[in-house]
């Protein structure tokens, strides 16, 4: 997960939004990536975890750079030692009278947080493919995201800084430009990322095509 300074990725940016300070250049790009991630879902972390006996519900632990908003995917290892898929349900669905065993289903609580139904009976390995975006306030990204989505990142970061009124860079009908720019190339990063589900791609990838974990421990509640 190579991180790169925003910093060095504002050069576009500055040449348009001319005397910006540097720092509201980088809050806003950042805000820009993290927009884009969360809609498109394209960042996933891979994550493993242990459940306890009797405890339904886990915490996702904290990353230095970036934050789970959801759950792409998840197995457990069951009594055989095989893998089995848990499936995505709301819990409101429900047995709520349902006895302890393997669980079967999983539903993702914000902010990074999950349960799992049934409540474990046992201790089972599970396996996580984690939906991630930058934190608000970090000062880099990782550097796999530009390889596709610089002009997206570039947009957006304009687009909220030509709206910001009474500034010698203010420019309304240029950031309606940006927007349109910046929804069209969120829109082609969730057909993307739809794409590549759909062609079976792994759901232990992170985006990019290279394998990365989470830094960070799940812990029962």
């Amino acid at each position: 997960m190579a991180q790169i300074l925003v910093t060095e990725l504002l050069a576009p940016v500055a040449e348009v939004a001319r005397q910006c300070p540097t720092s509201t250049l980088v809050r806003n790009y950042v805000k820009a990536v993290r927009e884009f991630t969360k809609h498109t879902r394209c960042l996933i972390r891979n994550a493993t975890a242990v459940t306890i006996v009797d405890e339904p519900q886990y915490v996702i632990g904290n990353d230095t750079y970036e934050e789970v908003i959801g759950i792409k995917g998840m197995s457990f290892q069951d009594a055989q030692d095989k893998w089995r898929p848990i499936t995505n349900k709301g819990s409101d669905l429900w047995d709520e009278n349902a006895e302890t065993g393997e669980p079967d289903c999983y539903d993702y609580l914000p902010h990074a947080e999950f349960v799992l139904g049934p409540t474990p009976d046992a201790i089972y390995d599970l396996r996580l493919s984690l939906v991630v975006q930058p934190k608000r306030g970090v000062l880099s990204i990782e550097e796999a995201l530009l390889v596709n989505w610089e002009d997206a990142f570039t947009a957006g970061a304009l687009y909220h800084l030509l709206r910001i009124p009474g500034q010698p860079w203010t420019d309304g009908p240029e950031s309606n430009n940006q927007l349109t720019l910046f929804n069209s190339f969120k829109a082609r990063g969730l057909s993307d990322v739809a794409a590549n589900h759909n062609a079976g791609s792994n759901t232990t990838d992170r985006f990019g095509g290279a394998n990365a974990n989470l830094r960070g421990p799940i812990l029962a509640i």
